[in-house]
């Protein structure tokens, strides 16, 4: 059961990692029709350039829970390159639960700014109107889910630093 639940939530990780390939690729043709229309003499829809500033975090909150699933984020190994293997594991668990801490407190304060903006009504206007709350939507979510990442590396077997994450011996 815990294997096809697994499978399920990999699944859900993928599918937000495709979507955020479709918002980058709506922000790549928004921006170019917008360029050509300007160029053509032509004025460009009014909602490009909000829909594109909020599509960017879209994109990135969705991303992020399989970036950090496949080790695809940055982290500075400097320290744990020159530990035996033994303590680089630990140090890496250790690491892994700081950054589970980091976002879900990113994901708390998401969540508290989302509900703040639902309750306020207000509105972001420019060239269009948009609720508030659109903007924070992401946070919650995409923090949650890249806390649960996190908590599960600091608890898994697989290491946090790559096996091969030493400086060659020509290095030291």
């Amino acid at each position: 059961m815990i294997s096809i639940i697994y499978r399920v939530y990999t699944q859900f990780l993928f599918g937000l990692l495709v979507l955020s390939g479709f918002a980058i690729f709506g922000i790549f043709l928004a921006v170019v029709s917008d360029v050509t229309l300007r160029a053509w003499g032509f004025k460009p829809p009014a909602w490009t350039v909000p829909v594109s500033e909020y599509l960017l975090l879209y994109f990135t909150m969705s991303a992020a829970p399989w970036l950090v699933r496949t080790r695809g984020h940055v982290y500075v190994e400097i320290l744990a390159s020159q530990l035996p293997a033994k303590l680089r594991f630990a140090y890496g668990r250790v690491v892994a639960f700081l950054c589970f801490a980091a976002s879900a407190f990113g994901a708390w304060y998401g969540a508290a700014l989302f509900i703040g903006g639902l309750s306020s009504g207000d509105v972001d206007m420019r060239a269009i109107d948009i609720p508030g709350w659109v903007i924070y939507v992401p946070l919650p979510i995409g923090f949650g889910l890249v806390a649960l990442e996190f908590l599960l590396i600091a608890f898994g077997s697989t290491p946090f630093y790559p096996e091969d994450s030493r400086a060659p011996d020509s290095l030291h």
